[in-house]
This record gives structure tokens, sequence and C-alpha cells, in this order.
């Protein structure tokens, strides 16, 4: 089964470290500048695809129907003061070619992604960029709680391209159930 990973520096680490996300974090040098100065950290800009849009964007899938990739970067944040369900974020290690070569051969594994459980209003973890290309799927689990709500940032005018997982949902579906069992 997939395992399901909490959020924390040493996941954060490693998808860092894999390329599949960004930090959107201020760098040390804007907390360190000499009096009577201001300055601008530019930390992602995109000018390929149009202008910048900022979405909202509500979770209520039980599994990742659909991944999606994007040809430029993906800003997400996790804000929120309410209590939600978890929201999950499934990361594929493969890229477009190679994933769907895998899925039509019916040759995904556990192995080939990892899911994260995010965390909201984390100074650290809260906020973040999906890199270009890396395919990502949100989803949730059953519960009464509200629905995770996701704030997004991307070019308005980028294209999303969708790949279908239908064939694989029970390994999402499954790796949510053992994480609930186990709490």
């Amino acid at each position: 089964m997939i395992q399901i990973c909490k959020m924390n520096e040493k996941v954060w680490n490693y998808l860092e470290g894999k390329g599949l996300i960004s930090s959107v974090r201020s760098g040390n040098d804007l907390y360190a500048m000499a009096d009577d100065r201001a300055q601008v950290e530019v930390v992602l800009e995109c000018n390929d695809h149009g202008g910048n849009k900022l979405i909202n964007v509500g979770m209520n899938l039980l599994w990742p129907s659909m991944f999606h990739h994007h040809p430029a970067h993906e800003e997400v944040f996790l804000l929120s003061g309410r209590d939600t369900k978890p929201l999950y974020i499934a990361f594929a290690f493969d890229g477009l070619a190679d994933f769907v070569k895998k899925r039509d051969r019916r040759e995904l594994k556990e192995s080939d992604f990892m899911i994260v459980e995010m965390v909201y209003d984390h100074p650290g973890f809260s906020c973040f960029a999906i890199n270009p290309g890396v395919l990502h799927g949100e989803f949730t689990c059953p519960g009464e709680k509200a629905n995770p709500v996701l704030i997004v940032t991307e070019p308005s005018d980028m294209a999303t391209d969708l790949v279908d997982i239908s064939g694989i949902k029970d390994m999402f579906i499954n790796a949510v159930k053992r994480t609930q069992e186990a709490v």
C-alpha cells in the first residue's frame, strides 16, 4: 500500500530534493536587512502563460480521480482557521511519458507515489509551489468536518493536462483507510 506521510521537515526536504515542490518561504536575507532598507524578493515569476490568477479549490474527492500537471509552477497556500477533514496530495515520482507508459502497461506500483497529509497554518510547510511537470492530485477522506480548501495561484492562461488514474483508484482509497484505522 502507498504510505501516507504527515508533512514535516523530513518529508518537506524529500519532496524538495526530488524536485516535486519549491519553497515560497522568504529567504533569511529579508529577516536580516540593515536599518532603513526595504527589499522585494521575487519567489517565482512566469510570464510565458499570461497573467496570474488566484483560486480557492474546495476538495471533497475521496481519491485523486485525475492526476494533473502544468507547464509552470502552481503556488499553494494552506491557510484556514477551520477544523477540516485532511487534505492529501498524491505525487507521482515519474514524469508524464514514463507514468503513462507504466499506467498503460498496468505496471504502476505503490512505490511510484507518495501521499502527503498536508498541514494548514504552519509557517514552514503551508506555502509551497508544485514544480512544472509534476503529476499530482488532491483528495480527502469521508467525514462530517468541513471540506479542506486550498488557495492556489497560477498563470491565467496555463493549460492543465489531466491523466486518468481510475485503474489504480484502490491504491489511494486503501492508503487513507489504513491511515484512519491506525488513529
